[in-house]
């Protein structure tokens, strides 16, 4: 018994001697390649339209016309800055005026429209790619030019806004902001027991009010298409949760 006692306690030694060195291996193995994918996770890849910006043709639909567009921006987050999602009204989720922010409109040339496409494309990714994380990111960015021909106006303390002498045609409009709030909730501050009415030990649950808050980049972009036939466009501009 004692022999075979001490042949086990040997091969135990023997084994954290061989597996130890190893173990301690793979952890510096595995902490290089965290820091490579978090590098390669945090490059950053501009990506161009394939077209050049073509200034005469974006300066060309912002002549001067006949047509309104005007809008108001708002969005739906609860008291919690939770997004309401769907368009039926909800007394927790009530529509309010984004006032003073800016809302950007661009003529929408073809460069912008294959630019659009690509931003939606990176910031978007299919379900599967948003699993493989270990790739350098994306981004879609366009030449410096395009932001001459972009026309701003702020909203006023209705969240209203409106765009003059517009010629029919498409048109990109964007704005974002930050939406911040703070809110009450109650969490657990622990268990007591107590007597009830016919002597029985009951326990009973104490809660406390904590507060917390949120910040959320809301974002509003569009793609419109102003008629001929129309002299005054109006927009719903809804902002939402930039995820």
């Amino acid at each position: 018994m004692k022999k075979s006692f001490a042949i086990i306690t040997a091969m135990t030694v023997f084994w954290a001697m061989a597996v130890q060195p190893s173990y301690a291996g793979s952890k510096l193995k595995n902490a290089d390649a965290q820091a490579k994918n978090d590098e390669i996770r945090n490059t950053v890849i501009d990506v161009y339209p394939t077209i050049p910006f073509d200034e005469q043709d974006a300066k060309n639909k912002l002549a001067a016309g006949d047509v309104e567009i005007r809008g108001a921006l708002y969005h739906r987050l609860s008291y919690n800055g939770t997004d309401k999602q769907g368009v039926l009204p909800s007394p927790e989720h009530p529509v309010t005026a984004v006032s003073n922010t800016n809302i950007v409109l661009y003529p929408l040339t073809k460069y912008l429209e294959q630019w659009y496409n690509l931003d939606q494309k990176f910031r978007k990714p299919g379900f599967m790619a948003r699993f493989d994380r270990n790739k350098p990111r994306k981004h879609a960015a366009f030449d410096d030019a395009m932001m001459k021909y972009a026309i701003s106006r702020k909203t006023d303390e209705y969240g209203r806004f409106s765009f003059e002498s517009m010629l029919p045609g498409k048109y990109y409009l964007i704005s974002s902001t930050q939406a911040s709030g703070t809110y009450e909730v109650q969490v657990n501050a622990g268990n007591s027991t107590a007597v009830d009415g016919w002597g029985n030990v009951v326990a009973v649950s104490h809660t406390r009010p904590e507060n917390r808050s949120f910040n959320h980049q809301i974002v509003y972009e569009k793609i419109i298409e102003v008629k001929d036939d129309k002299s005054v466009v109006e927009i719903d501009a809804r902002m939402k949760i930039n995820y």
